[in-house]
């Protein structure tokens, strides 16, 4: 399906597994089995043993793109986090905190190469294993 609008069109399309809406300079995917957003910087580590249930890319007015994943895993928060803690350790860490509570623990990292910037949040969940939230921005 193609929407037209005054700034544009956006195209909507699905099969089984997933939605994706695209306009001119933006792109969602959500579903199960989603890819990364096409253009991912290959120098951003992305966990391997996850689920990739959401990804979007995304443009600013100066050219500068933005992508995000949010997915599952079964492995646990901690050697999620420490593997990217790891990967990410040539980086310049700019903050990284652990909250826990009764419900759970979050671990949070913000990271920076020169080029990009990646903020990773790591969550226990009751219901979905370990969530893992990736965002990466040009500088």
């Amino acid at each position: 399906m193609t929407i037209q609008g005054d700034d544009g069109e956006v195209n909507i399309s699905s099969d089984d597994e997933t939605i994706e809406i695209e306009s001119d300079d933006s792109k969602v995917t959500i579903g199960t089995g989603a890819d990364l957003p096409d253009g991912f910087p290959g120098n951003v580590p992305v966990y391997p043993d996850m689920e990739i249930a959401t990804s979007w890319k995304a443009s600013d007015d100066e050219g500068k793109n933005s992508y995000s994943i949010s997915a599952t895993s079964d492995k646990s928060t901690d050697e999620i986090f420490n593997w990217y803690k790891d990967k990410l350790s040539g980086w310049d860490i700019e903050g990284e905190f652990t909250v826990k509570t009764d419900e759970g623990k979050t671990s949070n990292l913000t990271a920076k190469d020169g080029t990009y910037v990646v903020n990773m949040m790591v969550m226990e969940t009751e219901d979905e294993g370990t969530v893992v939230v990736q965002n990466v921005m040009e500088e």
